[in-house]
């Protein structure tokens, strides 16, 4: 699955393909701005909840590896961040 790390601060928009997200990752600051990528409460339940849910998803057909070259309009995408998890179906076609 494609992975990226996306700046914490409101005002910047730097996204980080990667990958694979892994807990050194912990504390990396932006390129851009300087603040968090990656914050160890994020990365808590990343590792035990998000990452596990999404292996699952693909192991029961429920979902599939999505590549680089898969359009963005293709992808389902799973974020956490502040207590707040969020999911992303692409629209249904006909």
């Amino acid at each position: 699955m494609t992975k990226f790390l996306k700046c914490d601060a409101a005002e910047c928009d730097h996204v980080e393909h990667i990958e694979a997200i892994t807990a050194d990752m912990v504390g990396k600051p932006c390129p851009k701005c300087g603040a968090n990528l990656l914050t160890q409460g994020d990365w808590d339940v990343y590792s035990t909840v998000v990452q596990p849910a999404m292996r699952a998803m693909v192991d029961l057909g429920l979902a599939k590896e999505a590549t680089v070259d898969t359009p963005a309009a293709e992808r389902m995408s799973i974020n956490y961040h502040d207590g707040e998890l969020r999911f992303k179906f692409p629209k249904a076609t006909a």
